[in-house]
């Protein structure tokens, strides 16, 4: 049987602690350590791909820009993960081609960098506003009509 010749793959499971990625999600311990991560491997980023005068350029002042945090978050993650495959495979080409140029191309518009420059932030944060009024009747009528 193979969980006796490899062990009992719910124990394995509980002996590997779940990473958690998600930002709102974390402790101030977590978000030390994922902020400390993540500023290398921006800086080595921005070294290693060095793309100056293109749009997949990465501001010294990504950090002001939540989603440029979010995003340059799951960029790592998935580089990560290409580069510790058990068995070579295609996906370092698709991490670059899928996930990291359209990426970056698209982040520099939604994360409101394209007119920051190494010198001056032009970061400003948006207001919230949450309409909110109606909100339950609102819900509840689509959810009646999914019945």
């Amino acid at each position: 049987m193979m969980e006796d010749e490899f062990g009992d793959d719910e124990q394995l499971e509980n002996d590997v602690p779940a990473r958690v990625y998600r930002w709102e999600d974390l402790d101030g311990a977590q978000a030390a350590e994922l902020w400390a991560e993540l500023i290398a491997w921006v800086g080595w980023f921005r070294r290693r791909y060095a793309v100056s005068g293109s749009d997949a350029v990465i501001p010294p002042c990504w950090f002001r820009h939540p989603v440029a945090v979010e995003e340059l978050t799951g960029l790592m993650v998935s580089h990560q993960s290409a580069y510790t495959l058990d068995e070579p495979g295609s996906e370092l080409s698709a991490f670059h081609v899928q996930w990291l140029w359209p990426t970056l191309r698209d982040l520099a518009e939604r994360a409101g960098y394209k007119r920051c420059t190494d010198a001056k932030c032009s970061f400003k944060a948006l207001e919230i506003v949450d309409d909110l009024e109606g909100l339950g009747e609102w819900v509840n009528d689509d959810i009646a009509v999914r019945q």
